[in-house]
């Protein structure tokens, strides 16, 4: 038997996923004038709007990245902590969760919408970004 007689096995894509997702985003979509909406996003005196709602009405692909993203702002000391009220920098677990995004974007490369695409590069190089300002 030679090398050539192996086969590779065969890989089963789900080649439906990104019409699924656009569905499911338009779905999301909240109606003017519904929680969550975008005129609802703050009010005349300075009320903040609700940030569970807006992200629970983004596609699950961009919510993920969007958290881990939060989470690392909240580590870099950027973001306040919701829990605690406070701003504190944990470089290291920065660091980690910025490794967690790298191998996201690296194995969904090619596997994405531009808009996805573009998403998961800019979060992830601002986020680099701000962990060489705060490391320094």
């Amino acid at each position: 038997m030679t090398d050539n007689d192996h086969k590779a096995p065969d890989k089963k894509v789900d080649e439906d996923w990104k019409s699924r997702a656009r569905q499911e985003q338009e779905g999301f979509a909240p109606e003017p004038g519904a929680p969550g909406g975008p005129e609802n996003a703050a009010t005349a005196d300075g009320d903040s709007y609700d940030a569970a709602q807006l992200l629970s009405a983004l596609p699950p692909f961009i919510r993920l990245v969007a958290d881990l993203g939060l989470q690392a702002s909240i580590h870099l000391g950027v973001v306040e902590n919701p829990l605690s009220g406070e701003k504190k920098k944990d470089l290291d677990a920065a660091r980690a969760i910025l490794d967690m995004l790298g191998a996201l974007e690296e194995k969904t490369r090619n596997n994405l919408d531009p808009d996805e695409q573009a998403y998961v590069q800019d979060l992830l190089y601002g986020l680099r970004m701000g962990y060489v300002r705060e490391a320094k």
